[in-house]
């Protein structure tokens, strides 16, 4: 047996452990039971900011597994996203639609895509209420979404 093994570990090192974890759960459990107040970062860092463009939109299976993006309120098409490429749009696509699923929401309902005032692009689902601020993904990210708020090719502006 060696020195170390012959030592307890420190008991004041032990009761700032437990007081750590017990306070991190009090805290958990108030906001959760109501006691305690929570505002979301996101709440919180596009409260003041106006919508200044938005457009409800659908995306449906397309031949070959294209993806259809129509615009909700005209039914005209947006554009046809290719099967290969657009890995970004297809996996944010793909976790909205599996919360849907889990919280027993139809699928065909549209999404709503949204430029704020201050430079946020915001795809929201109103169905579940989840929101992503496609930004935290960087500019080419979210690029793959902001042409989506363009009018449809053809269309007089």
């Amino acid at each position: 047996m060696s020195a170390i093994d012959d030592r307890p570990f420190p008991r004041g090192a032990l009761i700032a452990a437990s007081a750590l974890i017990a306070a991190s759960l009090a805290m958990v459990a108030g906001v959760r039971l109501g006691v305690l107040p929570y505002q979301d970062t996101f709440a919180r860092a596009h409260a003041d900011a106006a919508v200044v463009a938005e457009r409800a939109l659908r995306f449906e299976d397309g031949a070959d597994g294209a993806i259809v993006v129509r615009d909700a309120t005209t039914t005209a098409i947006v554009v046809t996203l290719p099967a290969s490429g657009d890995g970004f749009v297809r996996g944010v696509l793909r976790g909205l639609a599996y919360h849907r699923t889990l919280v027993g929401s139809p699928s065909t309902a549209p999404f709503r895509l949204q430029r704020l005032a201050n430079g946020a692009l915001i795809l929201s689902d109103p169905q579940t209420d989840r929101r992503i601020d496609l930004g935290a993904f960087g500019a080419t990210n979210k690029a793959a979404f902001a042409r989506f708020l363009a009018p449809p090719q053809g269309a007089n502006p």
